[in-house]
């Protein structure tokens, strides 16, 4: 299974520690996994410290056309099974992204 995992910190807390856990529980069990998330995040260093792939992804506001061209681009080049997001910045653009490519593709797209 493919699994995009979206999150818009760029500081460690709570919430990044449980998707660092999930990230690398997901990866041992098999699953191919892209992270999009600050480039010079914590999160993201030490995702791609284990050799995960990463994606540089900043997202200020929440209605973001720019945000939306990214994630659509994204989701589209990566077809992932699931779109994960860890915080609620990038739900509209990202949800929206994914229904659009959902739509326009083959497989269906779950976003949590």
């Amino acid at each position: 299974m493919k699994i995009l995992y979206i999150d818009t910190e760029h500081f460690w807390r709570g919430g990044q520690e449980q998707l660092f856990s999930l990230i690398t529980g997901m990866e041992q069990a098999g699953n191919e996994i892209l992270l999009a998330s600050p480039g010079s995040s914590p999160l993201s260093q030490r995702v791609a410290r284990l050799g995960i792939r990463t994606v540089d992804f900043n997202q200020k506001i929440e209605i973001s056309l720019l945000a939306f061209r990214r994630l659509y681009t994204l989701i589209k080049q990566n077809t992932p099974d699931i779109v994960h997001f860890n915080t609620p910045l990038p739900v509209l653009p990202g949800g929206l992204a994914a229904r659009i490519v959902s739509f326009s593709g083959k497989n269906r797209i779950v976003t949590v």
